[in-house]
């Protein structure tokens, strides 16, 4: 796996699914229009990839902790 693709940052926070889900789209679609001028489809859709796969990785990660916190708290 290349390191562009490795998040190091901390993980995206929420407080439930919904909020995950409307944070996820809300990037994706900041994403999309960020490089909504880029004509050369290779660049554009790795570049795309970089950041679609990097967002997941933190959103994915703050989804399990707020899993296992409910898990502990139950």
């Amino acid at each position: 796996i290349q390191k562009r693709f490795v998040s190091h940052d901390l993980p995206i926070m929420l407080n439930s699914i919904d909020e995950y889900v409307d944070y996820n789209s809300e990037q994706a679609l900041k994403i999309d229009y960020m490089y909504r001028n880029l004509t050369d489809l290779t660049s554009k859709f790795y570049l795309t990839a970089i950041k679609s796969i990097t967002l997941s990785q933190k959103s994915t990660a703050g989804c399990m902790i707020m899993f296992f916190k409910d898990l502990l708290y139950m």
